[in-house]
């Protein structure tokens, strides 16, 4: 069984010297990758986003300052 793969596309229309119209030019990128990297993140920041929101104790951030 195949694989589902995600791309994005891109096309342009090209335009001669005189401006007529001679065609597309497109292009194609496999972003599956990039896709399930942003959803990996995204399925983080909400598991952390309701483990912090249901904490019974608090919580300080402290930043060094250099």
């Amino acid at each position: 069984m195949g694989r589902i793969r995600h791309i994005e596309h891109m096309c342009t229309p090209v335009a001669g010297r005189a401006g007529e119209y001679c065609g597309r030019r497109a292009s194609n990128r496999d972003v599956t990758e990039v896709k399930a990297a942003k959803q990996a993140l995204v399925e983080s920041e909400l598991k952390y986003r309701e483990l912090f929101e249901n904490m019974q104790e608090g919580v300080a951030l402290l930043q060094d300052a250099i």
